[in-house]
């Protein structure tokens, strides 16, 4: 992970994000391997703003701005069936690219060209709320503040269900929640300005970040 982001910054990517395939099967060393590799990405994001380098992880950028506003918590797992759909070349309606006849026998058909949507299943996902519909572990996880979406096909895979993304997902989740609280402390100690502008807008970060290191 960690010589993926510098592979990618040394291309001149300045904004990417990582996401865990959690629809496999992990072990325990596995996740002890991503938690070190999370820890050296955020020692490099923290290196990165210090400089007044322009780099945006998406994980740490926004996860922090959660932390400090439940208003940027989204209640949505992510846009399927709501601002992204897939129409085949059948003519059916699908929530996303993900899903399609081969899953479930095909019940996640939201339409078909010219016939009416399924009310009930298009407000399964217009009505979706993280906390209130997630599984009741949702409620009692300290990562929630941090726990932007999860993929409804890979829980569909994983679990059957909507509603609960699998423990593997919660793991990988709560792992990079932690490193997220551990740059965020370390820049409202030693960066605070850094750490405004992380909170302000990330385009501000750079600048403000040049600014410091001029006035040292």
């Amino acid at each position: 992970l960690f010589a993926s982001a510098t592979y990618l910054e040394a291309l001149g990517f300045r904004s990417m994000t990582f996401k865990a395939a959690v629809n496999c099967q992990w072990q325990d060393q596995d996740f002890e391997a991503l938690r070190c590799q999370y820890e050296k990405l955020g020692e490099f994001y923290i290196d990165r703003l210090v400089k007044g380098k322009r780099l945006n992880i998406d994980e740490f950028a926004k996860g922090i701005q959660m932390v400090h506003s439940v208003a940027t918590n989204s209640k949505f797992p992510c846009g399927a069936g709501r601002g992204v759909m897939l129409v085949d070349p059948r003519g059916d309606i699908w929530p996303c690219h993900r899903f399609g006849p081969h899953q479930c026998g095909g019940q996640f058909r939201l339409a078909t060209l010219g016939g009416p949507f399924s009310d009930r299943l298009r407000n399964v996902f217009l009505n979706y709320n993280v906390i209130e519909d997630g599984s009741a572990e949702c409620h009692k996880c300290h990562a929630v503040l941090t726990c932007r979406s999860w993929c409804y096909a890979e829980c569909v895979d994983s679990t059957r269900t909507f509603y609960d993304p699998g423990k593997e997902y919660c793991r990988a989740v709560n792992i990079m929640h932690q490193e997220v609280l551990q740059i965020h402390d370390h820049l409202r100690s030693k960066h605070p300005d850094i750490l405004r502008a992380l909170l302000g807008g990330s385009h501000t970060v750079a600048a403000r970040s040049r600014a410091i290191r001029q006035r040292a």
